[in-house]
C-alpha cells in the first residue's frame, strides 16, 4: 500500500479501498478462482462508491488501481498461495455481502476478514488425519482395490494426513510434503507387498496419495485459462505439474529403495468386491472431503449433495462417452451450484469444490508421469493427453452450466423485485447487484 494517504479520496473511501484491498487478499490467498474474485471485488467497489476500479490478480500477487484513469492510484499486495479453505472462504464471502448491504460499514469488515484470517481449521488434528486415511481407503476403492489394497491406503492416508498437518508449522517444510509422502507412500506398498502379503502395490501408492495429488488445482488453472485469466492460470497449471513431478520422483525413489533393500514386490489383481462397494466407498469419501476441504461442519449436506450429483451423473456420462462423461457430471454439478447460489446466497465452490473434488483427473496425471518415468513413453503420452482430455470436460461443463443456468445476480433482483413488493419505498442502498461466483 501507499505510504501517504490518498487526499483525492474522503476518509470514508479510503476505508472502502483498505477492506476491498483486503478482502481480495484473503480471498484469493484461499483459493478463490480469478473471475468469481474480479466480479465480487468489482461488485462491491461499486456499491462502495468506487466506480473506477481495475483489478488484475495473479496466484502470488493483487493489483487494483483506484480513481478515473489520469488520476489512478495503484495498490499492489504479494499473496502466498494457500490451499482451498471453504470455512474461509464462506466466512469472507459473507462479510463481503454484509458490507454491500451497509449492514456493516468497511472498518467493521476489516475487523471482520482479520478474525477469519486468524481462525483455526474447525477441525482438529485427529479429525483431519482420519479424513485423510478414509479419503485414500474410498479411492482404493473407487481404483479398483480390494480389502488387501483398501486396508493398507487406510494406513498410508493416515499417516499422510499426520504429515501433512506436521508440515503445515513450517514454509519450508510444507513444500516437500508431496515427495515425501510419496515417498513413504511407495516404500509402504513396496515392503508389504515384498514380505508380507501379495497385492496391487500401485493401487496403493495412488490411493494414498490421493489427497495430494494437484488435480483440483490442474482444473481451475484451466478454467482460468479458458476464461482469459491468463498470467492466473499458467501461474495455477505451472504449480500443478511440479507438483507432479515431486510427487512422481518421492514415488520412484521409495519403490526403488524398496525394491534394493526387500526384493521384488509380489503384485496380484486386486480381488473383486460387489458392486454396493462402490456406492459406499462414495459415501465414506463425503465426510473425508468436508474435512480435508474444510467446509464448515454445519454444510456436510451441501457437500454430499455435490458429490452424488458430480458422481451419479458423470457414471451415467461414462456410459456413453467414456472418459467425458465427466462433461455431463461437471455440467451437472454446475448447474445444482448455482442454484444453490442463489437459493442460499452463499458461494456456488461450497458445492462445486467438493463435486470436482472426485471428478479431478489427478491420478490420470500421475500415471502418466509415471509411465513417463518408467520408459513407457507411448502410455506416458496417452495418459497425459487423458489428463488434460479431462480436464477439459469439467472446465467446458462448468462453463456451460453458467451459460444455461441462472446465476447469483438474477436470484439476487429477484430477492430484492420481492422485497420492494412488500416494502413500497426501501432505501436506494438496498438494491445491490452480486456478480455470480
Amino acid at each position: 500500500m501507499a505510504a501517504t494517504p490518498d487526499e483525492s479520496l474522503g476518509a470514508d473511501q479510503r476505508q472502502a479501498v483498505e477492506f476491498l484491498l483486503r478482502l481480495g487478499h484473503a480471498l484469493n490467498q484461499n483459493g478463490y478462482p480469478a473471475e468469481s474474485l474480479k466480479a465480487l471485488l468489482g461488485a462491491a467497489s461499486l456499491r462502495l462508491g468506487l466506480p473506477h476500479v481495475e483489478v488484475y490478480t495473479t496466484a502470488t500477487g493483487l493489483q487494483m488501481a483506484f480513481g478515473a484513469l489520469s488520476r489512478q492510484r495503484t495498490y499492489l499486495m504479494a499473496v502466498t498461495p494457500g490451499s482451498l479453505n471453504l470455512s474461509r472462504m464462506t466466512g469472507l464471502d459473507r462479510v463481503a455481502l454484509q458490507v454491500m448491504d451497509g449492514k456493516l460499514t468497511p472498518a467493521q469488515g476489516i475487523e471482520r476478514i482479520e478474525r477469519i484470517a486468524a481462525a483455526a481449521s474447525p477441525y482438529g488434528a485427529i479429525p483431519t488425519a482420519l479424513a485423510y486415511a478414509l479419503a485414500s481407503g474410498a479411492f482404493a476403492q473407487l481404483f479398483g482395490g480390494g480389502l488387501r489394497e483398501i486396508t493398507l491406503a487406510l494406513v498410508i492416508g493416515g499417516l499422510t494426513g499426520l504429515l501433512a498437518l506436521a508440515a503445515a508449522r513450517s514454509d519450508r517444510a510444507e513444500d516437500l510434503v508431496g515427495p515425501v509422502a510419496a515417498f513413504l507412500s511407495a516404500f509402504i506398498a513396496a515392503a508389504v507387498a515384498a514380505r508380507f502379503m501379495p497385492l496391487s502395490s500401485s493401487i496403493v501408492t495412488l490411493a494414498g496419495l490421493v489427497i495430494l495429488l494437484p488435480g483440483l488445482t490442474l482444473t481451475i488453472a484451466l478454467e482460468e485459462l479458458s476464461t482469459r485469466h491468463l498470467v492466473t492460470g499458467v501461474g495455477r497449471l505451472s504449480a500443478a505439474l511440479v507438483a507432479f513431478l515431486g510427487i512422481v520422483f518421492g514415488v520412484a525413489l521409495g519403490s526403488q529403495l524398496a525394491q534394493v533393500s526387500l526384493g521384488q514386490p509380489r503384485i496380484v489383481a486386486p480381488t473383486p468386491l460387489p458392486a454396493w462397494a462402490t456406492l459406499a466407498a462414495v459415501a465414506v469419501s463425503i465426510p473425508a472431503i468436508t474435512v480435508i476441504l474444510r467446509a464448515p461442519p454445519r454444510d456436510i449436506g451441501w457437500v454430499a449433495l455435490g458429490v452424488a450429483i458430480a458422481y451419479g451423473a458423470s457414471s451415467l456420462g461414462a456410459l456413453a462417452l467414456g472418459p467425458l462423461g465427466a462433461f455431463l457430471g461437471a455440467l451437472a454439478l454446475g448447474v445444482a451450484s448455482n442454484l444453490f447460489a442463489i437459493l442460499r446466497n452463499r458461494p456456488a465452490l461450497l458445492m462445486q469444490a467438493p463435486g470436482l473434488f472426485i471428478l479431478v483427473p489427478g491420478s490420470v496425471g500421475y500415471l502418466g508421469l509415471a509411465a513417463l518415468l518408467q520408459s513407457n513413453t507411448l502410455t506416458g503420452v496417452q495418459a497425459a493427453f487423458q489428463m488434460f482430455l479431462i480436464g477439459a470436460a469439467l472446465v467446458y461443463g462448468l462453463l456451460f452450466a453458467n451459460v444455461i443456468s441462472p446465476d447469483r445476480t438474477l436470484g439476487r433482483i429477484i430477492g430484492r423485485a420481492a422485497h420492494r413488493a412488500l416494502k413500497p419505498t426501501p432505501p436506494a442502498h438496498d438494491i445491490t447487484p452480486i456478480e455470480k461466483e
